[in-house]
């Protein structure tokens, strides 16, 4: 049984009734082979039922906007992960760990819901940016879309590894999720600070938080500016940072001591989501 097969037969044991309906449909047209049209109304069916099933998940918010916010942040990251062999967790799953009330109390309109994958390795956060290079051609280049200095890529895993919470474990082995409410304004927050002024975000919020807005079609976020990630490389004395480089069209993470400051560098401090 070839790939297709396979997933058009699970496909149809879910979702029995959907089946049977398309179906009759196809018959009743003259369709020779209905696995195509099958798959092409499931797919529409199972985004609206994952609509849905968000919305209930979080529908104890009460700020409209909130839940409109997060709900959003949920339908990018589908668009991001889309062919990636990656997969969000179910929103019900980050409901029940974040303090609901304290959301909608803290969240404002210059802030964005992220979802963030810890765990994915170097290899598969350049397949999101080489699949996000591909949708949104004037804004990364297919060639080298993420660009990391030597320093960040020989200590990868202590840039992923930051703590972010709540948190919840992925389908794929060693990715967990976090959700924080991370500035998103065009440029940091806060300016002019060196690594000793923090919270900082960490690489996979944002770096997840930068795709987000390039799939969805939204300008890059440090076109003129840095942004402090979160971990202390070579024992402490460097630190990572965030800059979409305009001219080579593609999001870098550099290198610098933790001194370094000035008036293009700064952080976008987290916001928690559980008391």
């Amino acid at each position: 049984m070839s790939d297709q097969q396979h997933t058009t037969e699970l496909l149809r044991n879910l979702f029995p009734d959907l089946a049977q309906q398309l179906d009759r449909a196809l018959e009743h047209s003259g369709a020779v082979d209905g696995t195509a049209g099958f798959e092409a109304s499931l797919g529409d069916a199972v985004g609206v039922f994952q609509q849905r099933h968000a919305a209930l998940a979080w529908h104890d918010v009460a700020d409209e906007a909130a839940r409109g916010a997060v709900l959003a942040s949920f339908e990018a990251v589908r668009g991001v992960l889309r062919d990636s062999g990656f997969a969000l967790p179910a929103p019900e799953s980050f409901a029940s760990i974040v303090d609901l009330d304290l959301f909608a109390e803290r969240y404002n309109p210059g802030l964005a819901v992220v979802p963030a994958p810890h765990g994915l390795g170097l290899a598969g956060w350049q397949r999101l940016f080489e699949l996000a290079a591909a949708r949104q051609p004037h804004r990364l280049d297919a060639r080298e879309p993420l660009i990391v200095a030597s320093e960040a890529v020989r200590e990868f895993g202590v840039l992923e590894s930051q703590r972010a919470e709540p948190a919840v474990t992925g389908s794929a082995a060693g990715v967990r999720w976090s959700l924080r409410l991370v500035p998103a304004g065009p440029a940091p927050a806060l300016l002019g600070l060196n690594y000793e002024h923090g919270p900082h975000v960490t690489m996979p919020e944002m770096l997840m938080l930068q795709l987000m807005r390039i799939t969805s079609g939204e300008e890059p976020l440090d076109q003129a500016s840095f942004t402090w990630i979160a971990g202390g490389l070579s024992g402490g004395k460097l630190a990572a940072r965030h800059v979409y480089d305009a001219a080579d069209l593609a999001v870098r993470v550099s290198c610098r001591e933790i001194g370094n400051q000035g008036p293009h560098l700064g952080a976008r401090a987290p916001i928690e989501l559980v008391g």
